[in-house]
């Protein structure tokens, strides 16, 4: 069968570009002939500029704003060398990982030129309107002609649709063969709205094993000392978002281990310009000090989904997280969550053996789901 995959494949996030690599992969392992079609949704393409500028629109000229914006011109100017690095990094990743080199644009009415048998829609929030600047019917499979059209994982960030977008959903829904979605709140909100049976299923990077990443891994980035990661042991965090409590954690666990702190930001900032504070990895970079780390800090999702794929003892430091919460809560392993530094005390061992068979079977549902509808 001949899929193509609607997501944001584009976006330079460790996330989202690795769950659209997890999903390609997998259905090419189910044996169908699958893409990832570069259809660019306007405010997204936006959200990663080459150049780090403020934006100048109406709020600037309110005084409130104005701190923001001299933090976001100063973050520009210290931060561009780091984040042309990083910006490069993801667009070689993009281009060559999840795009196969074909940088050819389709737009809304390209997709007949294209000749697939299946569309999936997701996985990432594609159904945000917040995200997406309106509802695009792009990701509702508006463009449909004889194709299956099957959402996978799609999302919201909240997980909840707003009242005044519920009529627009049903309508938009019809084009959908198959709904899934990654939040059980969102799949009942659904199937009250629509009448349909509506599936919940993983996110994509879970579907994949580690091995299954080890090709798109690197083995040259180099530490602070000029030493590859597997040569020099180390605590890893990383930062989804700027959070105090991140760097205490991360801080205490370190020196209780008697380890170096490498620290992955998303910016270059004048507060994060120590020499172990990174802003410049790739996709690949990413994955290499989460596998070679002997402890991770962090308050991402998928900060927290690869250290449990690579069996690296973590903590997950948040005040609320859905998704994060569900994960743990069904491998058994919630004492992993902390909020504070006050809450790590005696670092103790994550048996892997018992948290990887809940896995497999998280896991499998929703594997199953893709194969039944890719026949």
């Amino acid at each position: 069968m001949k899929v193509g995959i609607l997501t944001f494949h584009n976006a330079h996030n460790y996330g989202a570009s690795l769950q659209a690599y997890a999903l390609k992969m997998c259905i090419q392992q189910m044996g169908h002939d699958v893409t990832i079609v570069n259809y660019r949704n306007p405010k997204i393409e936006g959200q990663y500029p080459k150049k780090l500028r403020p934006k100048f629109t109406k709020e600037i000229l309110n005084p409130k704003n104005w701190k923001q914006f001299v933090y976001d011109t100063i973050r520009g100017i210290y931060g561009q060398k780091a984040w042309n690095r990083q910006w490069k990094a993801f667009d070689q990743f993009i281009t060559e990982e999840l795009l196969d080199n074909d940088r050819r644009l389709i737009g809304v009415d390209g997709f007949e030129c294209l000749h697939k048998d299946a569309y999936i829609l997701g996985s990432d929030q594609i159904w945000s309107s917040f995200l997406t600047g309106k509802l695009d019917p792009v990701y509702f499979g508006e463009f449909k002609k004889k194709e299956r059209i099957i959402s996978y994982a799609a999302s919201l960030a909240n997980g909840k649709i707003a009242e005044r977008e519920e009529a627009a959903f049903v309508e938009l829904l019809k084009n959908v063969d198959t709904i899934s979605v990654r939040e059980e709140k969102l799949a009942e909100q659904l199937r009250q709205l629509t009448g349909r049976e509506v599936s919940t299923v993983v996110d994509p990077t879970l579907l994949l094993k580690a091995a299954d990443y080890e090709k798109i891994m690197t083995t040259e980035r180099k530490l602070p000392d000029g030493k590859l990661p597997t040569e020099e042991k180390y605590v890893f965090a990383y930062f989804v978002v700027e959070e105090k409590a991140v760097e205490e954690c991360a801080k205490k666990v370190a020196r209780k281990l008697g380890l170096q702190l490498i620290e992955l930001h998303y910016y270059h900032m004048p507060e994060n310009s120590e020499a172990n504070q990174f802003a410049d990895f790739g996709p690949a970079d990413f994955l290499a000090y989460i596998k070679n780390a002997e402890m991770v800090i962090t308050n991402s999702f998928h900060g927290t989904v690869f250290s449990v794929i690579y069996r690296r003892p973590f903590y997950s430091v948040y005040k609320k997280n859905g998704r994060v919460d569900n994960l743990l809560k069904f491998l058994q392993i919630s004492e992993k969550h902390v909020s504070s530094a006050e809450e790590i005390d005696e670092i103790t061992e994550i048996d892997y053996e018992d948290v990887h068979k809940r896995l497999a079977e998280y896991r499998e549902s929703s594997l199953q789901f893709l194969r039944e509808n890719l026949k």
